[in-house]
């Protein structure tokens, strides 16, 4: 890994389309993106069925889902873990753009998109 130290303000994308995510960095241990979330958009709700997915807020709010149809409100400086195989994911119901750290507990951890 060459770049150890990133800044996620500046290492972050936005889409007029949807949630974007960038990879800022990889090991055999981890994997660290930088989310770029526009007001409305969403990241919806899923699992990782091998591995846990933290995310430390760094700008905005979010509607954090918890599972089970209920949310809580995250903010910046705040950091949520969701443990392998926990429902997860979050939308920008505000006015200002949302960032956010999501560190994966391994380089592929899965992705499985919940029903609703």
């Amino acid at each position: 890994m060459d770049d150890r130290i990133f800044t996620a303000t500046e290492a972050v994308e936005f889409s007029d389309d949807t949630a974007t995510s960038t990879k800022v960095a990889e090991t055999d241990d981890s994997a660290v993106f930088v989310w770029g979330i526009k007001p409305g958009q969403e990241v919806t709700p899923h699992v990782h069925p091998d591995g846990q997915d933290t995310w430390v807020m760094m700008q905005g709010t979010l509607t954090y889902y918890l599972g089970d149809e209920t949310s809580e409100q995250i903010e910046a400086g705040q950091v949520d873990v969701a443990p392998q195989e926990v429902v997860h994911g979050g939308v920008n119901e505000g006015n200002e753009d949302v960032i956010f750290v999501s560190i994966h507990s391994g380089p592929d951890i899965g992705y499985e998109e919940v029903p609703r």
